[in-house]
């Protein structure tokens, strides 16, 4: 039980499946990326299903990896879902996520970066709160809308916001929450 602390899984991931990594292995780092959530038997958490492509509302409770690779075929990741998950630094999210929903990664006290893919379009309120995010790279030229208190406002003046272009950075700088970013940077001077 104790001996495997990474997994890399592929094919398709039910409720059952994520309550036994969860419930049965102490896991330190989980790569689902080339797997696919399916709507299935067996409860998660709780009496909460999976549904095809989502990552649902507190799926990771509990946890404790520190580092979570998400699968491609993710198209949401639902509220709670990493929910003060303590040990928690590393996630990757996948490229077909377009929302990331309320509280997802509040209270994940050790995660101090992360990476926005272009195609998200929607944080939810309180995303990020109690979270001491230092870096957050956005691949998304457009900002994605951005709900009250998304990020943790003790954090956001001397955090790091790198957007994809030198014409990213007004779009940014103008946008709500993102313009309380203490550092707006493009990814060529982040790389030098």
């Amino acid at each position: 039980k104790d001996t495997i602390t990474t997994i890399t899984l592929g094919g398709r991931i039910s409720g059952s499946d994520i309550a036994y990594l969860r419930d049965s292995l102490n896991l330190k780092a989980i790569d689902m990326s080339q797997a696919d959530i399916v709507a299935g038997p067996g409860y998660y958490y709780n009496d909460y299903l999976t549904e095809d492509n989502i990552i649902g509302l507190r799926i990771f409770l509990g946890m404790k990896a520190k580092t979570i690779i998400l699968p491609e075929s993710a198209t949401e990741i639902g509220n709670y879902a990493f929910y003060q998950n303590k040990q928690l630094s590393k996630v990757v999210i996948g490229k077909n996520v377009k929302t990331i929903g309320t509280y997802v990664f509040s209270g994940c006290t050790a995660l101090e970066r992360i990476t926005i893919p272009a195609s998200v379009k929607n944080i939810d309120r309180q995303a990020f709160k109690d979270c001491p995010l230092v870096c957050v790279i956005c691949e998304g030229e457009t900002p994605a809308t951005v709900g009250s208190k998304a990020f943790d406002s003790d954090a956001l003046p001397t955090a790091t916001l790198v957007v994809p272009s030198e014409e990213a950075i007004a779009a940014y700088k103008a946008a709500n929450v993102w313009k309380n970013f203490g550092n707006i940077i493009s990814y060529d001077q982040y790389l030098t």
